[in-house]
């Protein structure tokens, strides 16, 4: 295939067009660049090539360029920018790959996207997504851009990209030319300039021609000097702290001040911070002009900054403004931020875009996703992030520090994301090379989490495919005291102003609810099956939700998360062996001794440790910590208009004092109904047979329901499983709640309504204590129940607070916690065994497991019922026969 620019001279000149070209024109402006789009189209039309134009400014139409004539045979396609950068190219390749090969494509100005991307690296990512495009399908590829207006770390890309890079400019009446680059061929006097002449190009064979053109059109200097750093992006914000450098020297009038602050944030925040209106809203009201050049000031790279690192931001703001003194008490942050961009320029650079890509599609979803997290975890990143990175740690020293997903879409309004991405501790510990090479994985790690099959499977489940999900990364010093090797908070938790379990009458729900921990807040924001947190009703903090005292040393937390400085890793310790090991260990504000166990030892004249039972009874006494959190939450709701949950830490000063550490907050959807429901009015009459009943341990929405299905597992049969085929049987459970139901007794909109109904913790990350189903594999289920009945032991798990929890109160599943000692608890496990089991029906292929899951199904006889009254804490499942009534 035949290409010409349409020019002779000019494809002499560079030894000929060949199919894949990208021509970038440097110029003074976009007039000067019609020239060449016209010789090029005509060009085209000569050899019979179709002619493409791409605009995106609306002064730069077709007919700008062209006559009338010449426009006829030119495709005009108008991009819309504002719809953003993403839907921007996908539009604009779906047109370059649908074309005939050998297609002219004529660009608008690439600078003029800066000024509707408001950022450099959109123009760079632009480019090296479509110049390589063009070159694989066979295209041409004709782009004019600003000279000498971009930075070094624009520029640089764009050149090492194209094939053909021209400076165009006009000197002395007429236009010259200089070539810049020309990949895989070589003429004579291809790099000196020329003058551009009708039909002809001309060298300038003297130096003093070819100074003085140079000079007519200035020059900008080394392009990789420092000066030339400054990114469009980062102008916006120099702007405003230029502006706040004359207010501080009294150089602006006071009374323009006010009004020009709230302009530049109105202007600032949706770079940087969020463009959710709601969360837009709330910065402008209570963020400064200076909170947001702060923030921009320790801003790794452009772009925004995530949801996380904005929920933190905005909460610590919101206490600033409406609580003065606990603002005060507030342990500061000097927290750093990675912006969205670098990660969009990493997953570009390390060849998985496409990939991406793939993943807006629930047909290819989950294609070829493992093949972009080994990229991304073995990826790259350009040597100016990297002195970034180092410059970073070197501000921190040998602190821990925690990398911290902060993704556009996570934390927002309607979705938390909770425990979809990774969160990553770094010691920070050895020579800086060290450091800085455990930080990158650490960023790797992160970013590769965003094409995990839980994330992918969480934004397919909640129709987030086609919003742009990019990650941000919030970088926060760990809030703790170091003792030895070891480093640690005192106190971690996770605080909902919303208590949506009343395990006793005097909790008021809208007060709120904590979940403690001593140690790393790891603990208190994930399932650790081999220990417990303490749940406080923020309004009767000493309230215990034990069934009895005697159960206080069965519930108590055992093991510590701790940052082992020594093995830069976390690490898991004893309690007891804390308190042992560091008398500065502020013990006595943390736990109580348990007294029964203490005159047991010493009745039977066994002096072993002593027996503490960690149940912060101390602090709730001796200090205001609850009530300050219950101010925080209370505040943070109104502010946001609906229920909040945060994650805190808190560290007990040599004084006794409590110093309160927000490091993240977001909505929490919950919709809990105040009371009980009515139940729904039958045309049936029926006798109720109690298949269980279950008083305590209930979170979810008080509910009257049908449910379709019931999959059960069989304790004693799952119990002498070995481990891998407890796994299997979790498979086999993810596949049967995806199942349509057999005969439909619900009518709501979910397909089936599933009961599951096993042994321990459901979602266990240890089989011996229950069924270790994931967040993802829960399909149509409503309910879950964990049973004590597996083996001695064996204790279910209220996961208030946890990602786990999470995952249910986003799906509205009811959650109970069965426990066969509670007075008037009962279970009918006749019932299970004497139905039919219905596995074999839906899976013919999974008869072997028949004796271990049983699944019952509803039909035209018998239906299953469910009744949950939140405030009661009582549940009961039933079945009855229907008998229509006549």
């Amino acid at each position: 295939m035949t290409f010409s620019s349409g020019l002779i001279a000019f494809d002499d000149l560079i030894g000929g067009v060949l199919p894949g070209d990208n021509f970038v024109w440097h110029v003074d402006n976009f007039w000067s660049f019609t020239s060449v789009a016209r010789i090029f189209a005509e060009g085209a039309r000569k050899l019979n090539h179709d002619v493409v134009y791409f605009q995106w400014n609306n002064q730069h139409p077709a007919s700008s360029i062209w006559s009338r004539e010449e426009c006829l045979r030119v495709k005009e396609h108008n991009l819309k920018t504002k719809l953003g950068f993403e839907k921007f190219i996908t539009e604009m390749h779906t047109v370059i790959e649908e074309s005939p090969e050998g297609t002219i494509f004529v660009f608008d100005l690439l600078s003029d996207l800066i000024d509707n991307f408001r950022a450099e690296q959109s123009l760079e990512n632009f480019f090296v997504l479509t110049c390589p495009f063009i070159l694989q399908l066979k295209h041409i590829g004709i782009f004019p851009i600003l000279r000498d207006r971009h930075p070094y770390s624009t520029a640089r890309p764009i050149q090492e990209t194209t094939q053909v890079d021209v400076d165009l400019f006009n000197h002395d009446g007429a236009l010259h030319l200089h070539l810049r680059k020309v990949d895989n061929r070589y003429t004579d006097l291809m790099y000196s300039m020329h003058r551009w002449e009708g039909e002809q190009l001309l060298p300038l064979l003297n130096s003093v021609d070819t100074v003085s053109a140079l000079h007519s059109v200035g020059w900008a200097g080394l392009q990789s000097a420092s000066y030339r750093m400054i990114l469009r992006w980062d102008r916006e914000f120099m702007n405003a702290e230029e502006y706040l450098i004359s207010v501080a020297n009294d150089s602006i009038p006071a009374n323009d001040v006010p009004q020009k602050k709230q302009a530049f944030l109105k202007r600032l925040v949706p770079l940087i911070i969020t463009r959710e209106p709601q969360m837009q809203r709330l910065f402008e009201k209570y963020f400064s002009l200076e909170d947001i050049v702060y923030v921009w000031k320790r801003t790794i790279g452009t772009g925004m900054i995530g949801g996380k690192a904005a929920g933190m931001l905005l909460a610590r703001a919101i206490i600033r403004a409406e609580l003065p003194t606990e603002s005060a008490s507030l342990e500061p942050h000097d927290s750093f931020f990675i912006a969205s961009d670098v990660y969009y320029d990493f997953l570009i650079k390390n060849n998985c875009w496409r990939i991406q890509k793939k993943q807006r599609c629930r047909e290819t979803l989950f294609e070829d996703a493992a093949i972009g997290r080994e990229r991304i975890l073995n990826g790259a990143f350009s040597p100016e992030i990297m002195q970034r990175y180092s410059d970073m740690l070197g501000y921190f020293g040998q602190e821990p520090i925690i990398v911290r997903s902060s993704s556009l879409l996570e934390d927002a309004y309607q979705n938390a994301f909770a425990g979809k991405y990774e969160s990553v501790f770094c010691s920070n510990q050895g020579t800086p090379t060290e450091r800085l090479n455990a930080f990158i994985n650490a960023v790797r790690t992160v970013y590769a989490s965003t094409m995990s099959d839980d994330a992918l499977a969480y934004r397919g489940k909640r129709d987030l495919l086609e919003q742009d999900e990019q990650m941000g990364i919030l970088v926060q010093r760990v809030s703790g005291t170091r003792y030895g090797h070891r480093f640690f908070p005192h106190i971690a938790g996770v605080g909902l102003s919303y208590n949506p379990y009343i395990w006793d009458p005097q909790i008021d729900p809208d007060v709120g609810v904590l979940r403690l921990v001593v140690g790393l807040g790891t603990r208190a924001v994930d399932r650790h099956d081999d220990d417990h947190a303490r749940i406080v009703a923020l309004n009767v903090p000493q309230l215990s939700p034990l069934s009895n005292e005697g159960d206080a040393n069965q519930y108590t937390q055992i093991k510590v998360d701790v940052v082992d400085l020594s093995k830069n890793q976390i690490h898991s310790k004893y309690f007891v062996d804390l308190v042992n090991e560091y008398a500065a260990f502020p013990s006595q504000f943390l736990a109580s001794v348990d007294t029964e166990v203490e005159n047991r030892q010493r009745e039977t004249g066994h002096r072993g440790r002593t027996p503490w039972m960690v149940d912060f009874s101390k602090l709730f006494r001796c200090s205001c910590f609850t009530e300050s959190l219950k101010s925080v939450l209370s505040t943070l709701k109104k502010a946001y208009g609906t229920d909040v949950e945060i994650e805190f830490t808190s560290t007990v000063q040599s004084d006794n004092s409590i110093r309160l550490n927000i490091v993240q907050c977001r909505p929490f959807q919950i919709s809990l109904n105040d009371q009980f429901p009515k139940a729904p009015e039958r045309t049936e009459t029926n006798e109720r047979h109690t298949v269980l009943k279950a008083n305590g341990a209930i979170l979810g929405k008080s509910r009257h329901q049908l449910i379709d299905r019931i999959i059960f597992v069989v304790p004693e049969a799952y119990s002498i499983l070995p481990e891998q085929q407890k796994y299997q049987v979790a498979q086999l459970i993810g596949q049967l709640t995806e199942l349509p139901a057999s005969f439909r007794c619900s009518d709501d909109d979910k397909g089936c309504n599933v009961a599951l109904i096993g042994p321990g913790r459901w979602g266990t990350r240890m089989p011996s204590l229950g069924v270790p189903i994931t967040s993802s594999s829960l399909g149509h289920t409503s309910v879950m129940c964990e049973l004590d009945i597996m083996h001695e032991g064996l204790i279910p798990d209220l996961s208030l607070g946890t990602h786990f929890f999470h995952e249910l109160v986003e799906s509205n599943i009811l959650y109970i916690g069965y426990f066969s000692d509670q007075q008037d608890n009962h279970i009918d496990l006749e019932f299970f065994a004497a139905k039919k089991n219905q596995l074999e029906t839906l899976l013919p292929a999974e008869g072997r497991w028949a004796q271990t899951v049983r699944v019952i199904d509803c039909d035209s006889d018998m239906k299953i019922g469910l009744s949950a009254d939140l405030h009661l804490q009582s549940s009961e499942l039933y079945f009855f026969h229907a008998k229509k009534v006549h």
